[in-house]
């Protein structure tokens, strides 16, 4: 749904219980079995969730205000292993102020292997992001998921925030450095 929609629609016991953005359908539908009740799930107010075999001690942005074009996004996380695994899938998304989500990746996206984890150990990941983003605020969801693709370990929405701000800034949902040459 989340790589063919942009919208979707959430069915439980034959009743439409939610609409909007396919990938925030995608969650509320995993969230559904990892809680096991449907209704609980959809009605649970928090933004955190998973079994937590792996997890995300923290996660940040720097910086957390963007106002020159040239300067990168740079989103740091610390990811706590309590058991062994193999191949985690670790990604991220963001989503501008309305809660669209505007882009994102994984590392099963971008063909990296992340190999075996050791129970307790303490792994460090870092993506850096070209700042092409417009006037406004925007939200981190970040994610790990086993390597079957189902299993999720720690799934964190809004887990950091960051602003971006433009002096004259475009009418598009993202603004990229771009040349233009006209000549004769």
């Amino acid at each position: 749904v989340r790589q063919y929609c942009d919208k979707a629609i959430l069915i439980d016991k034959n009743k439409v219980v939610k609409s909007g953005d396919a990938n925030a359908i995608a969650v509320e539908y995993a969230r559904m079995f990892m809680e096991g009740d449907s209704e609980k799930a959809l009605s649970k107010a928090g933004k955190r969730w998973g079994s937590k075999s792996t997890y995300f001690v923290n996660v940040t942005t720097e910086p957390s205000q963007l106002s020159d074009k040239n300067t990168p996004i740079v989103i740091s996380a610390n990811i706590k292993c309590q058991t062994n695994a193999k191949n985690l899938i670790v990604g991220f998304s963001i989503k501008n102020s309305s809660g669209t989500h505007i882009l994102g990746t994984n590392s099963r996206l971008q063909s990296i292997k992340t190999g075996n984890w050791q129970a307790a150990t303490v792994k460090h990941v870092e993506w850096s992001i070209q700042n092409l983003f417009t006037d406004g605020n925007y939200a981190v969801d970040v994610a790990i998921l086993e390597e079957d693709e189902v299993t999720v370990c720690d799934w964190w929405e809004d887990a950091t925030v960051f602003t971006s701000f433009e002096s004259n800034p475009p009418p598009y949902v993202t603004s990229p450095n771009i040349k233009t040459l006209i000549s004769e």
